[in-house]
């Protein structure tokens, strides 16, 4: 179920995710599935989805951008306790 999808992403906080819509074809098994769904509400939930990466890959910039300076800030510290 798709509210479920977006739950999963939203607590698995991926960092990278491509999303695609799903692509009708013939001569493969999902083609006579049923309750197919229209193409507006396909792309109506990958860009849902995209909507939700775009925040936590921005959440997840911040706290990488935040561990960096903290990093850099220890490394200075060691240094000028060597000296």
């Amino acid at each position: 179920d798709f509210a479920e999808l977006c739950e999963f992403v939203r607590e698995m906080k991926i960092d990278r995710l491509g999303v695609f819509a799903y692509s009708r074809e013939e001569d493969t098994p999902a083609y006579n599935l049923p309750n197919q769904i229209d193409e507006e509400e396909k792309e109506s939930r990958r860009e849902n989805l995209m909507m939700i990466q775009t925040e936590i890959s921005e959440e997840v910039g911040i706290s990488q951008a935040q561990v960096s300076r903290l990093e850099k800030n220890a490394l200075q510290n060691i240094r000028l306790n060597i000296s």
